[in-house]
């Protein structure tokens, strides 16, 4: 029997249990999830965000308060940084949050050397409480792979371009002002 622990792009930590019955399947390692995961939909985790900015939620304020030096607020993050990704429980608060404020980062550079970005990674991987290694454990792997898929996401919307030094940004996703303005949007186009 191998255990293989999960993290939901919304921070809920899930386990699974593969049964193996030769050392060959043990050795191969995990095998992918088939865990069936009920993620939250876009307006149920924004409602959530929106909720805990609300009570002031003691590990929501680091978030909020890098957002707001940009400008931005947690509930209003671009429509294409969500996703339902199970990753390595490497994301602390989750995936998403660390890709909201990674973002919020991002469009406020000119342009950015590889040094760069793997700098605000690492510090909003630390605003999300996120953490890539552990005993017997490196989630690096993880983590670049997922820094790859943001990245991939910018650059096919237009405001990131690679370099041979970097990368150069080339404007801003388009962020609402807070959960009701995103809501009344929402409704406008009818999702």
């Amino acid at each position: 029997m191998a255990h293989h622990l999960r993290q939901t792009a919304t921070g809920a930590y899930i386990n699974e249990t593969a049964w193996v019955t030769t050392l060959s399947e043990l050795v191969a390692g995990p095998t992918p999830c088939t865990t069936v995961v009920r993620n939250p939909s876009q307006k149920q985790y924004r409602s959530y965000l929106n909720q805990a900015l609300r009570r002031a939620t003691p590990t929501l304020r680091p978030i909020q308060e890098a957002l707001y030096l940009t400008g931005h607020q947690v509930t209003g993050f671009p429509d294409c940084l969500m996703t339902t990704t199970l990753t390595a429980p490497i994301f602390g608060q989750g995936l998403i949050l660390w890709r909201i404020v990674l973002t919020a980062w991002i469009e406020e550079q000119a342009d950015m050397t590889f040094v760069q970005l793997a700098e605000m990674s690492q510090r909003a991987l630390s605003v999300v409480n996120g953490q890539t290694t552990a005993v017997r454990f490196d989630g690096q792997p993880a983590f670049r792979r997922e820094q790859r898929k943001l990245l991939t996401i910018l650059t096919q919307a237009g405001i990131l371009s690679s370099t041979v030094q970097g990368w150069q940004v080339h404007g801003h996703l388009k962020w609402a002002r807070d959960y009701t303005d995103w809501l009344e949007n929402d409704e406008k186009n009818g999702r």
